[in-house]
C-alpha cells in the first residue's frame, strides 16, 4: 500500500502506537521505522525522522522526484523474478 501511495505522489505518515508498558521499548519501534525507511529508500526520502510524541512514534516519508528502482520488498519485483507454475504450464500448452 505504501509503495502505491508513493508512486502516486502522496506522502506517507508511518505511526507506531505503544500500549501500556510497551512505551519502555521505544528502541524496537525506532528500528522498525528505520527498516521501513530503508526498504522504501528507492521510492522515498525521509522528510521527518522517527519521533516520539506521547505514546506514538511516527515518521513521514515523501516520494522521490525520480524513483531509483523498486522498493526492497516489492510485489511487482517478486512477480518479475519468479514465474508462477501456472504461467509455465500455460506457455507449454500454447506452444504445443
Amino acid at each position: 500500500m505504501a509503495e502505491r501511495l508513493l508512486l502516486d505522489g502522496s506522502k506517507i505518515k508511518v505511526t507506531i502506537m505503544f500500549r501500556g508498558r510497551e512505551i519502555t521499548y521505544t528502541s524496537f519501534g525506532r528500528r522498525l521505522l528505520d527498516r521501513m525507511a530503508e526498504d522504501m529508500a528507492p521510492l522515498a526520502i525521509v522528510e521527518r525522522e522517527a519521533r516520539l510524541e506521547g505514546k506514538n512514534m511516527f515518521m513521514i516519508l515523501a516520494p522521490r522526484v525520480t524513483p531509483t528502482g523498486p522498493p526492497k520488498f516489492s510485489v511487482t519485483r517478486e512477480k518479475e523474478q519468479k514465474p508462477t507454475a501456472a504461467a509455465t504450464v500455460a506457455e507449454e500448452q500454447a506452444s504445443a
